[in-house]
């Protein structure tokens, strides 16, 4: 599936310039294409700070880190809010900033990264993982579905509407 081997670990602070430099390559892409899910103000270096603080900030490295994935099984306060139905009501992880470097894109990284997503699961016998993302985000809407996420609903966040997924685990 990829040309090079990949590890998926905790992000640390030493990664913030590179997480940083990801993140915006991914606001930059957002930008040119019209969408609006991320824009100038947000992600922040303050919110990977604390991503990784809370110990939920994951890198996808090869060996430098290539891609990057807030994940956790901290409550989603907008999820208790959902415009629709969730599949179960157990707990769950969720992934959050989701981003990929251009260098990497296209290859299979958001998918390795949900694959490690799963693992991580098992290992907390968590069997649920929530996501949400915007409706303008193509990439995201396409591969959720083809992973077995089953769209849920509508959640509302300050900068807007976002579409609900989740996948049994």
């Amino acid at each position: 599936m990829y040309d090079k081997e990949f590890t998926f670990r905790k992000a640390l602070e030493t990664d913030i310039p590179a997480i940083c430099e990801i993140i915006q390559q991914a606001k930059q892409l957002m930008c040119d294409l019209g969408r609006h899910q991320w824009n100038e103000k947000y992600p922040a270096i303050d919110n990977i700070k604390s991503d990784i603080a809370n110990g939920g900030a994951y890198a996808a490295c090869a060996p430098d880190v290539v891609a990057y994935a807030y994940v956790t099984d901290l409550e989603e306060p907008a999820y208790n809010a959902l415009k629709g139905q969730w599949l179960s009501v157990q707990p769950y992880i969720v992934v959050h900033r989701l981003a990929v470097g251009m260098d990497c894109r296209g290859i299979g990284l958001a998918k390795f990264i949900f694959s490690n997503v799963e693992t991580l699961c098992a290992n907390k016998k968590i069997h649920s993982i929530k996501v949400d993302t915007n409706y303008d985000n193509v990439e995201m809407l396409h591969l959720l579905p083809s992973l077995g996420f089953t769209e849920c609903g509508t959640v509302e966040y300050p900068q807007g509407q976002r579409i609900a997924f989740e996948k049994l685990v």
